[in-house]
């Protein structure tokens, strides 16, 4: 059980640290000029948002 806990809190750190590895400012400062770009960033961060919520989900489970 400890390491199933465990798991999940070093996930959440990863996801975490994976999200903000990169700079959104750069991108987003760029992003007037690539209407494409803007919405794949903007859109994917559903996709960031629903894994966040399934990891919690499977944590409650």
């Amino acid at each position: 059980m400890y390491a199933v806990a465990a798991g999940v809190l070093f996930m959440a750190y990863a996801m975490w640290w994976l999200h903000f590895a990169r700079s959104a400012h750069t991108l987003l400062a760029t992003a007037y000029r690539a209407h494409r770009r803007r919405f794949t960033w903007a859109y994917g961060h559903y996709l960031i948002f629903a894994s966040a919520t399934a990891e919690g989900a499977g944590l409650a489970v």
